[in-house]
């Protein structure tokens, strides 16, 4: 895990944390008390280094720390297995193919940046910096590293967690039980995350908690899409699934993350990258399929309620729309 430094300080996150053992009380979790190096939470002696930045609990009564080491043996494995990962050259002409079959302009890191651009632009130093959170920052996606590169940290304060640890979490913790106290975070960011929980309803309730009134949740979850991270994909969401979702938000936006195009181009991924086949062999197969959707998908029409590969959700914490209402956004789509 990343060492406390300059540019991941431990003082203000730090001072937000809350116990994610203990039962909340009146629907607040207990705080605690951060000195030194260490927080332990006064009620049930819950004892975190700050140095180790282990913050996992189990106030879900899930059995979390069982799924932490089945998920941290996984990652071993898959990474001892990634025989070509250790060649700089490989990992060049990795980067070079996915920068060719992607499309930032039209994904995920341009809504996110748009909205944390707006956002500092609108605010104008009045609440700066904006705290956020990323939900599941294991990977590199679009979490901390990639905000912290576009934003000073006079306009944005990032942390980020995971259930386990990589160059890219500032705390290892449970998305069942987030250690961090109410009304918090102006934006929070969940990218990719709710398939692989257990509880998604749950999850969106502690992001509804940490979330500052009037902030924003960014959500990505797969629809037509094949299953992936082994046995710890759980769920699939149609967007008025994802929508509902989100039932006690205000929904700003929403829309496909990717249409059908995308679903070809990981059905042959995964159909020549599983079982008897390396999984190198499904990702170069399925190169021209992706190249051909990156440019004949954002012009192809569809409809992002039957035929979307992911689906996205902007959601403020405001007034909800009623569930009659958002029934009406699909049915007007028929």
């Amino acid at each position: 895990m990343a060492k406390p430094d300059e540019e991941t300080p431990l003082a203000w996150w730090s001072d937000f944390l809350a116990c994610p053992r203990c039962e909340v009380i009146d629907g607040h979790p207990l705080s605690i008390d951060v000195a030194e190096k260490s927080a332990v939470c006064s009620d049930c002696g819950l004892k975190c280094e700050l140095t180790d930045k282990n913050f996992v609990g189990d106030r879900g009564n899930l059995d979390v720390k069982s799924v932490q080491e089945h998920l941290i043996s996984s990652w071993e494995k898959n990474k001892n297995r990634e025989v070509f990962k250790e060649s700089s050259r490989f990992e060049e002409f990795r980067k070079s193919i996915r920068n060719l079959i992607t499309s930032d302009a039209a994904g995920s890191r341009q809504r996110i940046y748009e909205l944390l651009n707006s956002l500092v632009g609108d605010l104008k130093g009045e609440r700066l910096p904006l705290k956020v959170l990323i939900v599941g920052s294991h990977e590199l996606g679009c979490g901390v590293s990639v905000i912290r590169s576009k934003f000073d940290k006079s306009q944005i304060q990032v942390v980020g967690f995971d259930l386990i640890e990589s160059e890219f979490t500032d705390l290892t913790a449970d998305a069942h039980a987030i250690p961090f106290l109410d009304d918090i975070f102006d934006v929070v960011i969940c990218q990719a995350v709710l398939e692989h929980v257990i509880n998604p309803e749950m999850v969106v309730s502690e992001i509804f908690r940490v979330l500052a009134p009037g902030g924003f949740v960014y959500s990505e979850v797969p629809f037509l899409q094949q299953v992936h991270a082994s046995c710890f994909d759980f769920s699939r969401f149609t967007l008025m699934g994802h929508l509902l979702l989100f039932k006690n938000f205000h929904i700003v936006r929403y829309g496909r993350n990717k249409g059908h195009l995308y679903v070809l181009a990981w059905w042959v991924k995964y159909a020549f990258g599983q079982e008897k086949f390396p999984r190198l062999f499904g990702n170069i197969c399925a190169i021209p399929f992706f190249i051909f959707a990156k440019f004949i998908d954002p012009i192809f029409p569809q409809n992002p309620f039957f035929s979307a590969s992911g689906t996205y959700v902007l959601a403020a914490k405001d007034t909800p729309q009623s569930v009659k209402e958002r029934l009406t956004w699909i049915s007007n789509k028929d």
